[in-house]
């Protein structure tokens, strides 16, 4: 999935795995809280921080189609997002 930016809630293009993790590389400037969110199978969601640092995650799933929603849950962030199928280093 090609990197994505905004400053509000986003839901983010579905995408299909070529195997069985993706990796998430997320940044976020401003003041506020952001979470990327599961569209489909609603488990708990997962948060960065919003100082400019670079956060890197790897997620391990079934290979099928992935929905998953950016969420700003305080403040008025920038964020961008991208996800790359496989494992990949920070």
């Amino acid at each position: 999935m090609p990197e994505v930016s905004g400053d509000s809630d986003q839901d983010l293009r579905k995408f299909t795995l070529s195997g069985d993790v993706y990796t998430v590389y997320a940044r976020c400037s401003g003041k506020g809280t952001v979470q990327l969110v599961d569209r489909v199978n609603g488990s708990e969601p997962n948060s960065f921080s919003c100082d400019g640092v670079r956060t890197v995650g790897h997620v391990f799933t079934d290979a099928k189609r992935q929905a998953l929603k950016v969420r700003v849950t305080d403040g008025n962030p920038n964020w961008t997002i991208a996800v790359v199928s496989g494992e990949h280093a920070a």
